[in-house]
């Protein structure tokens, strides 16, 4: 069963938002804006928190060592696999790649990823002290 249109729309309005947030930081440490590269935990955990306002109770924020995703109901939807390639801006599939293995899932994988990934620490401490009053929407993802 494919994600109701208005779960995808919301999916593609926040990658648009993220995309908006990474250029507005530039290409760096922090990711590549063109293909969210750097981004998936922002981009996942934004898009978690914008389904569940709407009802989507049973979406569920994925992570392993290397990339974040959600699955809802055994579809996994991912803002930013054009990092690896993947031609669209909006992966849905029911089919896992290769940077789909091994995943937590809901609250240990929000934990793994905000205890043992580096990257996504020192981004958001740069980005709040940076960047506090720009694109706060996707902060807010991580402030609240």
């Amino acid at each position: 069963m494919r994600p109701p249109a208005k779960m995808v729309s919301i999916s593609y309005a926040v990658r648009l938002r993220v995309e908006s947030f990474a250029r507005a930081l530039g290409a760096s440490s922090y990711g590549d804006p063109m293909n969210l590269s750097g981004w998936c935990a922002i981009a996942s955990y934004y898009l978690l928190r914008q389904l569940r306002s709407r009802g989507y109770q049973n979406a569920k924020f994925c992570a392993n060592e290397d990339h974040c995703w959600l699955e809802w109901n055994g579809c996994l939807i991912d803002l930013t696999a054009s990092q690896f390639g993947v031609g669209r801006r909006v992966y849905i599939t029911y089919q896992p790649r290769e940077f789909h293995w091994e995943a937590h899932r809901g609250d240990r994988a929000v934990g793994y990823v905000t205890t043992d990934w580096y990257e996504c620490d020192h981004r958001w401490k740069v980005a709040l002290g940076s960047l506090r009053n720009a694109k706060a929407v996707v902060l807010d993802a991580f402030m609240g």
